[in-house]
């Protein structure tokens, strides 16, 4: 019994009728060509083949700009994309988790892994998150140390944010 797979044909199809793409774009001169690795198709016809309808209507979006890796990985650059993880650099990111995790325990979620904040939804509440962030960010802001200010103010901001677009929403 031999370990070797049986080789495994990655021929791009066209999704409608299943012909070889290579065969359909063959000859055009647009940029597609055939490689060693199959076909290579030019933008355009990358996005005529590749693009399926959705249920839900999420796409893959594209911004047409390439970075190819060592090991021949292609991905879409970075360039223009929001990077989450620089919320992580410096201490705020840990010590407003903590803040999160004391204030479960003084308000107990309402569901497991569901925060009591969470059933804010109007002005009375809006208007507390502001004012408790105002007061956070004063008492920060005079050095008290009586408890994390700059966390407690990361809550509140984000709980009036939170709200806010709830009521945009209707919700």
């Amino acid at each position: 019994m031999s370990n070797e797979k049986e080789p495994i044909d990655a021929t791009p199809t066209h999704p409608e009728d299943s012909t070889n793409i290579s065969q359909d774009y063959k000859g055009l001169e647009c940029g597609c060509k055939d490689t060693e690795f199959g076909p290579m198709l030019c933008d355009r016809h990358f996005k005529e083949v590749y693009t399926m309808e959705d249920p839900k209507g999420f796409v893959v979006k594209d911004s047409g700009k390439r970075q190819t890796f060592a090991s021949g990985m292609v991905r879409d650059t970075q360039e223009n994309k929001i990077d989450f993880t620089r919320v992580l650099d410096g201490p705020m990111f840990d010590r407003w988790a903590a803040h999160l995790t004391k204030g479960e325990t003084k308000y107990p979620d309402i569901a497991p892994g569901v925060p009591n904040w969470l059933l804010a939804d109007g002005e009375a509440e809006l208007i507390r998150f502001k004012k408790s962030a105002f007061r956070h960010f004063r008492q920060w802001f005079r050095g008290d140390f009586d408890e994390d200010h700059a966390s407690a103010c990361f809550f509140n901001i984000n709980g009036y944010e939170y709200v806010k677009e709830k009521m945009k929403k209707g919700e």
